[in-house]
Protein backbone atom coordinates (compact mmCIF):
# COMPACT_ATOMS: atom_id res chain seq x y z
CA UNK A 1 0.00 0.00 0.00
CA UNK A 2 1.33 3.23 -0.98
CA UNK A 3 0.92 6.17 1.47
CA UNK A 4 2.64 9.64 0.81
CA UNK A 5 3.13 12.80 2.61
CA UNK A 6 2.69 16.19 0.44
CA UNK A 7 4.54 18.55 2.34
CA UNK A 8 4.49 22.56 1.74
CA UNK A 9 5.96 25.26 4.45
CA UNK A 10 3.50 26.04 6.49
CA UNK A 11 2.74 25.13 9.98
CA UNK A 12 2.44 21.33 10.22
CA UNK A 13 5.24 20.78 7.78
CA UNK A 14 7.74 19.40 10.45
CA UNK A 15 4.90 16.31 11.91
CA UNK A 16 5.40 13.92 8.92
CA UNK A 17 5.57 10.87 9.86
CA UNK A 18 8.92 8.83 9.19
CA UNK A 19 6.94 5.55 7.45
CA UNK A 20 5.44 7.82 4.36
CA UNK A 21 7.16 8.47 1.30
CA UNK A 22 7.52 12.12 1.02
CA UNK A 23 6.76 14.50 -2.05
CA UNK A 24 7.55 18.37 -1.85
CA UNK A 25 8.63 21.26 -4.13
CA UNK A 26 12.80 22.38 -4.09
CA UNK A 27 12.75 25.58 -2.92
CA UNK A 28 12.40 24.44 0.42
CA UNK A 29 15.80 22.86 0.06
CA UNK A 30 14.89 20.14 1.62
CA UNK A 31 17.39 17.52 0.28
CA UNK A 32 15.33 14.47 2.01
CA UNK A 33 12.43 14.26 -0.35
CA UNK A 34 11.44 10.77 -2.40
CA UNK A 35 9.93 13.38 -5.21
CA UNK A 36 9.86 17.15 -5.74
CA UNK A 37 7.60 19.37 -7.97
CA UNK A 38 8.92 22.81 -9.90
CA UNK A 39 6.02 23.59 -12.13
CA UNK A 40 6.44 27.21 -12.75
CA UNK A 41 7.74 27.52 -16.67
CA UNK A 42 11.39 28.53 -17.10
CA UNK A 43 10.86 32.35 -17.67
CA UNK A 44 8.95 33.47 -14.54
CA UNK A 45 10.61 35.08 -11.56
CA UNK A 46 10.51 31.51 -9.78
CA UNK A 47 13.20 30.20 -11.62
CA UNK A 48 15.40 33.63 -10.93
CA UNK A 49 15.36 31.81 -7.35
CA UNK A 50 17.60 28.85 -8.52
CA UNK A 51 20.59 31.14 -9.72
CA UNK A 52 22.41 31.20 -12.95
CA UNK A 53 22.68 27.80 -13.44
CA UNK A 54 19.24 25.35 -12.58
CA UNK A 55 21.05 21.80 -13.49
CA UNK A 56 23.55 22.33 -11.17
CA UNK A 57 20.84 23.57 -8.63
CA UNK A 58 18.45 20.48 -9.41
CA UNK A 59 21.05 18.19 -10.22
CA UNK A 60 22.12 18.69 -5.76
CA UNK A 61 18.68 17.13 -5.19
CA UNK A 62 18.95 13.05 -4.51
CA UNK A 63 15.55 11.90 -5.96
CA UNK A 64 13.15 13.08 -8.94
CA UNK A 65 11.98 16.65 -10.06
CA UNK A 66 9.31 16.95 -12.07
CA UNK A 67 9.23 20.35 -14.31
CA UNK A 68 7.18 21.07 -17.13
CA UNK A 69 10.27 19.75 -19.28
CA UNK A 70 13.42 18.20 -18.45
CA UNK A 71 16.44 20.09 -17.97
CA UNK A 72 19.05 19.40 -19.85
CA UNK A 73 22.42 18.76 -17.50
CA UNK A 74 19.92 17.29 -14.24
CA UNK A 75 19.48 14.35 -15.01
CA UNK A 76 17.17 13.47 -11.95
CA UNK A 77 14.47 16.26 -13.71
CA UNK A 78 11.77 14.65 -15.57
CA UNK A 79 8.80 16.12 -17.90
CA UNK A 80 5.48 16.11 -15.91
CA UNK A 81 3.20 14.33 -17.37
CA UNK A 82 0.91 17.51 -17.64
CA UNK A 83 -1.48 15.89 -20.71
CA UNK A 84 -2.67 13.28 -18.64
CA UNK A 85 -3.11 15.62 -15.49
CA UNK A 86 -5.34 17.67 -17.82
CA UNK A 87 -7.37 14.57 -19.01
CA UNK A 88 -7.75 14.18 -14.96
CA UNK A 89 -8.75 17.85 -13.72
CA UNK A 90 -8.88 19.98 -17.55
CA UNK A 91 -7.25 23.02 -17.08
CA UNK A 92 -7.77 23.48 -13.34
CA UNK A 93 -4.78 22.86 -11.37
CA UNK A 94 -3.74 25.97 -9.79
CA UNK A 95 -0.67 25.62 -7.64
CA UNK A 96 2.28 23.19 -7.01
CA UNK A 97 -0.03 21.19 -4.26
CA UNK A 98 -2.25 20.21 -7.27
CA UNK A 99 0.01 19.14 -9.49
CA UNK A 100 1.15 16.86 -6.99
CA UNK A 101 -1.98 15.96 -6.06
CA UNK A 102 -3.14 15.52 -9.72
CA UNK A 103 -0.03 12.85 -9.67
CA UNK A 104 -0.95 11.12 -6.75
CA UNK A 105 -4.19 10.69 -8.15
CA UNK A 106 -2.48 9.00 -11.58
CA UNK A 107 -0.91 6.65 -9.83
CA UNK A 108 -3.63 5.09 -7.99
CA UNK A 109 -1.28 6.29 -4.50
CA UNK A 110 -3.74 4.26 -1.53
CA UNK A 111 -3.20 7.15 0.90
CA UNK A 112 -2.76 10.99 0.60
CA UNK A 113 -1.44 12.81 3.49
CA UNK A 114 -1.26 17.13 3.57
CA UNK A 115 1.14 18.53 5.72
CA UNK A 116 2.32 21.93 5.99
CA UNK A 117 -0.49 23.35 3.36
CA UNK A 118 -3.12 25.95 5.17
CA UNK A 119 -4.87 26.55 2.70
CA UNK A 120 -4.79 30.41 4.09
CA UNK A 121 -3.13 33.60 3.43
CA UNK A 122 -1.75 34.43 0.38
CA UNK A 123 -2.69 30.62 -1.03
CA UNK A 124 -6.32 31.28 -0.21
CA UNK A 125 -7.05 31.73 -3.76
CA UNK A 126 -5.42 28.45 -4.38
CA UNK A 127 -7.10 26.49 -1.41
CA UNK A 128 -10.27 25.74 -3.94
CA UNK A 129 -8.71 23.90 -6.18
CA UNK A 130 -7.08 21.63 -3.94
CA UNK A 131 -9.98 20.64 -2.45
CA UNK A 132 -11.61 19.85 -5.55
CA UNK A 133 -8.57 17.42 -5.76
CA UNK A 134 -8.78 15.96 -2.71
CA UNK A 135 -12.79 15.36 -3.37
CA UNK A 136 -11.19 14.06 -6.62
CA UNK A 137 -9.31 11.68 -4.43
CA UNK A 138 -11.62 10.06 -2.17
CA UNK A 139 -13.72 9.62 -4.92
CA UNK A 140 -12.07 7.16 -6.22
CA UNK A 141 -11.33 5.74 -3.39
CA UNK A 142 -7.91 7.03 -2.41
CA UNK A 143 -7.83 8.43 1.67
CA UNK A 144 -6.91 11.67 2.34
CA UNK A 145 -5.96 13.19 5.13
CA UNK A 146 -5.01 16.49 5.60
CA UNK A 147 -3.41 18.21 9.42
CA UNK A 148 -6.39 19.58 11.92
CA UNK A 149 -4.48 23.10 11.75
CA UNK A 150 -5.09 23.33 8.02
CA UNK A 151 -7.73 25.11 7.23
CA UNK A 152 -8.47 22.73 4.09
CA UNK A 153 -11.83 21.10 4.12
CA UNK A 154 -12.99 23.40 7.14
CA UNK A 155 -16.46 24.88 6.99
CA UNK A 156 -16.95 29.00 8.32
CA UNK A 157 -19.48 27.62 10.16
CA UNK A 158 -19.07 26.53 13.61
CA UNK A 159 -21.00 23.01 13.15
CA UNK A 160 -19.88 22.79 9.53
CA UNK A 161 -22.90 22.78 7.64
CA UNK A 162 -25.37 25.57 6.50
CA UNK A 163 -28.10 26.06 7.77
CA UNK A 164 -27.59 24.86 11.28
CA UNK A 165 -25.55 27.83 12.66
Amino acid sequence: MRRIAIIGQGPGAEFVPDDLEKWGFPWTKDYSLDLYFEIHARDTPAWDYYGKDPAEFFGDFPSVVYLLDELEGAENTREYPLGEAMKLSGDYLECSVSYALALAIMESVAEINLFGISGNDKYATQRPNIEYLIGFARGRGIVVNVEDDSLLLKSEFPSGRYGID
